[in-house]
């Protein structure tokens, strides 16, 4: 077990990973700080034991943004680690995050209750739009006669190309919607 200790550390003493593979989204990043402000620390390392004082290990698109944001300061786990588990804190963070998935039910049920208001989430509307292709459409057992002709309701779902637009077009037409294609 690493000891760690909690600080605000200035940003302009905070040396970014040399040779981070991660290439973050660093404006997704600020407008979340923005909105929803530092909810978590970023993870910086002393350098007793590896001579590079204030490396930052998780986080290194966190203080770019916040410097982006001309922010002067930021909460820093601080750890005091020899290089190896430097690195090894680096990749796991990186790769941690890479195999996570989502219930894109459960996801989508989340950001339902925003209203579409997305603002700091990292989610846009088009994003939000491709989710609704991934799910199943669960039957609310409403009293809507959808053979009514009167009743028009319509979803529209953006595609990143054509072979997801015929992924998305056959699952619908598998749960037994009527459905079209549109450019």
């Amino acid at each position: 077990m690493t000891d760690m200790e909690i600080q605000n550390i200035a940003l302009r003493d905070l040396r970014l990973f040399d040779g981070n593979a991660r290439h973050g989204n660093v404006d997704k990043i600020a407008n979340s700080l923005e909105v929803n402000g530092q909810y978590k620390p970023i993870v910086v390392n002393r350098g007793t034991h590896t001579e590079i004082a204030n490396e930052v290990l998780a986080g290194n698109h966190t203080v770019m943004a916040a410097r982006t944001l001309g922010w002067k300061s930021i909460d820093a786990v601080i750890v005091d680690v020899d290089r190896t588990s430097a690195l090894r804190i680096v990749l796991a963070d990186n790769q941690t995050a890479d195999s996570a998935t989502n219930d894109n039910d459960a996801l989508l049920e989340l950001l339902d209750e925003l209203d579409h208001d997305f603002n700091g989430t990292g989610f846009s509307e088009d994003e939000v739009a491709r989710l609704l292709g991934d799910i199943d459409i669960p039957d609310d057992g409403g009293d809507a006669d959808i053979d009514d002709p009167a009743m028009n309701w319509g979803v529209i779902v953006d595609c990143a190309d054509e072979h997801e637009q015929t992924q998305t077009l056959q699952r619908l037409i598998d749960l037994g919607l009527d459905v079209r294609a549109v450019m």
